[in-house]
């Protein structure tokens, strides 16, 4: 009815598919490009969905493989599921416009979706991608989404020009050191 493929074979899904979505933990990522880089021919679109995963290290992965792997980068959130969700992309070196425009196709279906520069995409996942865990932990705790909401916003707004007045480290340092890489603080 969709047009969706399922199957426990990478190796299937390459074959029968024109987009292919990795869809899984980042440390996953090398070991699935090694099953499908010789499958991925250049019809294909390959869009990483792992966090922190750069389209460079993908290209560079594939092109062991094919000379000009179209690779898309987009990372969502959990709201996609019920249709709300919003998801950000970045198209690689070899993606065509179109490419963007069938990803940007095929998310909105599940919510919002536009396209980003890469550099973008982990900071805009940590606000849509954590703002809906706060909601739930609210609801979780019974407590108003509106006062967390303002509560949380309140010590932003406080506590950003507090650190950038009362340390040498220029904003994008500070902001270096706010991201977290790979999942985890430094």
């Amino acid at each position: 009815k969709m047009g969706v493929n399922l199957t426990r074979s990478n190796k299937e899904t390459v074959k029968h598919s024109d987009v292919l979505f990795l869809a899984v933990k980042p440390h996953i990522i090398p070991f699935i490009l090694d099953e499908i880089g010789a499958d991925v021919q250049a019809r294909h679109i390959v869009v990483s969905c792992a966090a922190g995963v750069t389209i460079s290290s993908v290209e560079k992965k594939l092109m062991a493989f094919q000379p000009a792997p179209k690779v898309i980068r987009c990372m969502t959130n959990t709201p996609v599921v019920v249709q709300e969700g919003a998801t950000v992309y970045a198209t690689g070196t070899h993606a065509l416009v179109e490419d963007g425009q069938l990803l940007e196709q095929l998310m909105s279906s599940v919510g919002f979706c536009t396209e980003v520069e890469e550099d973008l995409i982990d900071a805009v996942t940590g606000l849509s991608g954590s703002g809906p865990a706060y909601a739930f932990m609210a609801d979780q705790e019974k407590i108003s989404p509106a006062a967390l909401k303002k509560t949380l916003l309140d010590r932003v707004k406080l506590e950003s020009p507090t650190v950038s007045t009362l340390t040498p480290s220029s904003p994008g340092k500070l902001l270096t050191r706010s991201l977290a890489l790979g999942g985890k603080k430094d």
